[in-house]
């Protein structure tokens, strides 16, 4: 009796998620069509639908939320679901030109202190794709390497062990390069906590309270980064290594 439950249960799941995609898939080309027409708004409550109340997402999702914000000239929203587009498909050529045109909307000018070059060249190789798929390639490559192995033991002919030999030793090494990558990338997430400035102007604090003195300006659009929350105030460091606290209201952090 008990399997039955679990089967029914494992069904049921299985069916409300098949359904949930089709809903979603229906109310995007809803939402693409009101986008055509230029009908921005609609399309935006219809898309955030799908995001909110449908619990769906999608760089697709997110790159159509950013271009129809970027029609009604709203700065932080276009810039905010560029980047959570970006997150999820951070070698999108039309999301980072979009995101580059929001940018050159923005007030405020950061300058970008280049990282060390071992660390760019790590982000940028690990970047190529997300910590799922690394994952994914870390599981199919020790697949590939128990596959190899048996090979080794299981044939006789000298052509097939050799060649079986190194397929082990490959394997092994994307294996290695997989799972580091993804734990890199993981690594990487929690630390790095993008937000947008969503008023706009906002006053940057030299210590976190109301009374404290004001250490610089910042504008809707401006890309920062979290580094603690303390009470209503966020510690924020932008590009150029520049800190200050802001009120946690001000600000809309890209990953949730």
């Amino acid at each position: 009796m008990k399997n039955l439950v679990y089967i029914f249960i494992l069904l049921f799941q299985f069916s409300f998620g098949q359904s949930t995609d089709e809903s979603s898939q229906k109310v995007f080309e809803i939402a693409n069509e009101m986008y055509k027409k230029g009908d921005y708004e609609n399309a935006i409550q219809k898309y955030e639908f799908i995001e909110k109340s449908l619990k769906q997402e999608s760089a697709d999702l997110y790159f159509n939320l950013g271009n129809s914000y970027y029609k009604l000239n709203k700065v932080a929203p276009s810039i905010y679901y560029y980047e959570k587009a970006l997150l999820l498909e951070p070698t999108n050529k039309a999301i980072k030109t979009n995101l580059a045109f929001a940018q050159k909307r923005t007030i405020d000018n950061i300058k970008v202190i280049d990282e060390l070059g071992f660390t760019k060249f790590i982000k940028s190789i690990t970047s190529i794709f997300s910590i799922n798929t690394w994952t994914w390639l870390s599981v199919i490559f020790s697949v590939l390497t128990l596959l190899s192995f048996a090979l080794f033991l299981y044939k006789e002919e000298s052509n097939i062990k050799r060649f079986s030999f190194v397929s082990i030793f490959v394997a092994l090494f994307l294996v290695i390069v997989s799972f580091l990558s993804a734990n890199f990338l993981t690594n990487f997430k929690t630390r790095d906590k993008p937000a947008i400035i969503f008023e706009d102007t906002v006053e940057v604090k030299a210590e976190p309270k109301e009374d404290s003195d004001n250490a610089f300006t910042l504008h809707e659009g401006t890309k920062v980064y979290v580094k603690e929350t303390l009470d209503n105030y966020k510690r924020i460091h932008l590009t150029d290594k520049t800190e200050g606290w802001v009120l946690s209201s001000a600000i809309k952090e890209v990953r949730d």
